[in-house]
């Protein structure tokens, strides 16, 4: 039981920084690299890894989609 309430905190948390994620890559022009440290990802791969997760596409394919 402990481990799956570990498993949805940690879903929870993930999906709360892919939506800040999202946010700071609309609103600024903060790299990527950026905005993974500063969301307290382990590395950029990672950061790609999990929001691709959550939008099925990757950050970069997220910020290239909204200059079009």
């Amino acid at each position: 039981m402990q481990k799956n309430r570990w498993y949805i905190f940690k879903r929870y948390i993930n999906k709360r920084k892919v939506e800040e994620a999202k946010f700071l890559i609309q609103c600024t022009n903060v790299s990527l690299l950026e905005i993974s440290t500063t969301l307290s990802f382990a590395d950029q791969s990672h950061f790609s890894k999990v929001f691709k997760k959550y939008t099925d596409i990757s950050p970069n394919q997220y910020k290239n989609k909204l200059k079009k």
